[in-house]
């Protein structure tokens, strides 16, 4: 017998048994892997297991080192939870994705969060982080800043932590309307984002 794949922090799949199975190792239960209700579960244990949990964790006052991981943490998830929204692939339009995301996660609607910002928190924040392993000019964070997002002598200035918050905030609630069986436009997104990223591709 194969050991069973690993594919979130309690989901184990197994492959080698029919029908295939998901089991979560906190309880003796076990998940048909063509349904969009253990998609959604596992989904929810990987981005919370594997990302999110840890993000929380590091904003102890203790960790006062640790504000990159936090923000990489964070900037990581918008784009990635914007396309399970739209049910779409960000691939040939990654700003647009982002800023998407952005908008609806973080919830800005201070008047002077504009266009400019967003952008500049796509290239030089999403892009920097993610194509160097570190944000470009332009970007400074403090767990102190009062605001969230705001834009000082042409630096976004961010506070990392409050930042975190509002993604794993946004995320919770996403997962828990998922999970409602009357929100099916969301559903299907879901779906298909689901589906999508398990393609084998060249």
């Amino acid at each position: 017998m194969k050991d069973p794949l690993v594919v979130s922090i309690h989901y184990r799949r197994h492959a080698d048994r029919d029908p295939v199975l998901y089991e979560d190792i906190r309880k003796p239960a076990a998940f048909l892997p063509d349904d969009i209700d253990t998609h959604i579960l596992v989904y929810a244990d990987q981005v919370d297991g594997w990302f999110l949990q840890w993000g929380r964790y590091l904003l102890s006052p203790d960790k006062h080192n640790a504000g990159f991981v936090v923000l990489q943490i964070a900037i990581a998830q918008i784009e990635g939870i914007e396309q399970y929204w739209e049910g779409s692939d960000s691939k040939g339009d990654e700003p647009g994705f982002f800023k998407r995301g952005a908008k609806r996660i973080l919830d800005l609607k201070d008047s002077s969060l504009t266009e400019s910002i967003l952008s500049a928190l796509y290239s030089n924040c999403r892009c920097g982080l993610f194509h160097t392993g570190m944000t470009k000019v332009r970007i400074d964070i403090d767990r102190n800043y009062p605001k969230l997002l705001d834009l000082l002598d042409e630096t976004v200035r961010i506070n990392q932590n409050l930042l975190m918050e509002a993604v794993s905030s946004f995320f919770t609630n996403y997962v828990a309307e998922l999970s409602d069986k009357r929100n099916v436009e969301r559903r299907v997104c879901f779906e298909k984002t689901w589906k999508n990223m398990r393609e084998i591709r060249p």
